[in-house]
């Protein structure tokens, strides 16, 4: 590479990232940002180290980073690194997308492209922080740097590797997820190679399926060679498939009496505070997940094609797929192949299944528009100069788009100051961390607002030494047990029952726990109310004793 061709690629990438920061820049200036879950704010707070030192077991996130996080909590415990390092990834891997867009369609188109990109896909990224929307960021730009460069071993190969190895890293599943919705563009760019670069592809394919295997392989062993957390996981393993896959499909509570619980246990399951082993083991919920129903395949297949038609509702990360497709039908359909309608087959082949499990939320769609959006646009050769998209055209285009977008954006600016409004500072938290004579035991409607939603501050270490959620896919951690132990608690229903040193925080399910109670143990509770806020302070007493 010569020196004029250095200095436009330099050129090029500082362009790329300079919008980048723009973008991000703006979105805080316009929206702020938030946590799109909880569970990326219980993440966080893992790593800060709010649940105890073993901060590095982020449950769906590999070891190795919890890790690698280590040290940066050491030397500055008051920041959330996870979202910080997270994100600055995040910026990286968009100005990898719109420097591949100002190299291959020129720089002025590619500007224009690369603002409809962030605008599109970015706005959504930066404003709702989400690790399963990073990862497959992650593994998209990956996979796309490997296709562009198939069959050489060069940087960008190289680069490629890394970010196919972070994103697997950051959420293992979108690995097969986002690699299945680019197998048409890698093998139609296979297909088209020489024997020697036929051979390098495979040796670059073997190599990112060998560094992530290792990967994974190294952050299973790591669960199973902890006997607690080996347990942790069997366990998380069955209340995931009953809570995230087969509870909705249950008809009516009375439907439960047929599995043996009854309606007040079926409201329980799904309040997700079920801690309670003498019920809910992991047997349990093995056994109840292999009777509960499934979506079936007419279902699915309605309900898949609701998702796919659901890209034409404006959202502007759908608007990214459906631009991309309309640059096919009007400029690119002649250079392009069978890679384009297979890719398009396999979002679809992808959503089907996603419907048939009866989970595809937010943060899974916009990984696989994302996929089919990039994927499908490389399968296309835009680098005809004599065919390239006018520029005026272009531009005039991409306003358009960007004028749809402004009712959704008005719409997120007035859903963050709500969201804001909903969730103040509740000192009474910092409170309960702080009494560390009591143990606080919380019901699961709590979490959203005791995690946090102040990305910039996690909660400060071991803030829930002696907070404890009475569900969710944090219950059973070892570290969980443990807080438990110091006072005394094996299982979180019988022993808040007179228990001088155990409060109970909740609001709407301590009806359904008193129930719980009664049909469960034989046991009469009846509740002291000792604060009223949004969520309540109890202490839960007998008014009989049974022998049941």
């Amino acid at each position: 590479m010569g020196k004029a061709e250095n200095h436009r690629a330099r050129l090029n990438a500082l362009i790329a990232l300079g919008m980048v920061l723009a973008v991000y820049a703006l979105v805080w200036l316009a929206f702020g940002v938030r946590y799109e879950v909880n569970d990326d704010a219980t993440l966080c707070n893992i790593a800060a180290g709010a649940y105890g030192e073993d901060s590095q077991y982020l449950v769906y996130i590999n070891i190795l980073i919890g890790y690698f996080l280590k040290p940066f909590y050491w030397v500055l415990p008051g920041v959330n690194w996870l979202y910080f390092l997270q994100t600055a990834a995040d910026v990286a891997a968009l100005a990898v997308l719109c420097r591949m867009l100002l190299e291959k369609c020129g720089r002025k188109q590619g500007i224009v492209l690369s603002v409809l990109l962030l605008a599109l896909a970015g706005v959504d990224l930066f404003y709702s922080f989400q690790y399963v929307k990073n990862s497959g960021l992650y593994l998209v730009v990956g996979l796309a740097l490997m296709a562009d460069h198939l069959g050489r071993w060069d940087r960008g190969t190289v680069w490629g590797i890394f970010w196919v190895l972070l994103g697997s890293m950051v959420r293992f599943q979108n690995f097969p997820a986002v690699g299945g919705m680019a197998a048409a563009l890698l093998l139609w760019r296979f297909f088209a190679l020489d024997r020697d670069g036929k051979k390098r592809a495979v040796a670059a394919m073997l190599t990112m399926f060998f560094l992530v295997g290792l990967a994974k392989g190294v952050d299973i062993l790591a669960y199973r060679v902890q006997e607690d957390w080996q347990a942790y996981t069997e366990y998380n393993a069955a209340r995931t498939e009953v809570s995230d896959f087969r509870l909705q499909y249950v008809q009516s509570s009375q439907e439960m009496e047929a599995y043996g619980y009854s309606a007040n246990d079926y409201d329980t399951l799904n309040s997700w505070s079920f801690w309670d082993d003498n019920v809910f083991s992991t047997q349990a919920l093995e056994e109840l997940a292999a009777k509960l129903p499934q979506n079936g395949f007419l279902s699915a297949l309605r309900d898949a094609g609701h998702y796919c038609l659901g890209v034409l509702d404006n959202a502007p990360f759908h608007l990214l797929l459906c631009c991309v497709v309309l640059a096919w039908l009007f400029y690119g359909r002649k250079r392009t192949s069978w890679a384009f309608v297979a890719t398009g087959i396999l979002y679809g082949c992808m959503v089907f299944y996603l419907s048939l499990r009866g989970r595809f939320p937010h943060r899974v769609e916009y990984v696989l528009v994302l996929a089919a959006a990039v994927f499908a646009a490389l399968c296309c050769d835009w680098n005809t100069r004599e065919k390239r998209i006018p520029l005026r055209v272009l531009s005039l285009f991409a306003a358009g788009v960007l004028v749809v977008c402004l009712p959704y954006w008005k719409d997120t600016r007035e859903t963050m100051i709500q969201y804001r409004e909903d969730r103040p500072f509740r000192p009474e938290y910092t409170e309960y961390s702080a009494d560390k004579d009591h143990l606080y035991l919380v019901d699961v409607d709590v979490l959203d607002s005791l995690a946090g939603y102040d990305v910039l501050h996690p909660r400060e270490k071991d803030f829930f030494s002696n907070i404890v959620v009475m569900g969710g896919w944090l219950s059973h951690a070892p570290h969980r047990v443990e807080a438990l132990a110091r006072y005394g608690v094996d299982n979180p229903y019988l022993d808040m029952v007179d228990n001088d040193v155990v409060y109970l925080v909740d609001s709407y399910n301590v009806s359904a726990k008193e129930i719980y109670l009664s049909e469960h143990y034989g046991l009469s509770v009846e509740r002291e109310t000792l604060r009223e806020e949004q969520f309540n302070l109890y202490k839960m007493k007998s008014t009989q004793n049974s022998d049941a």
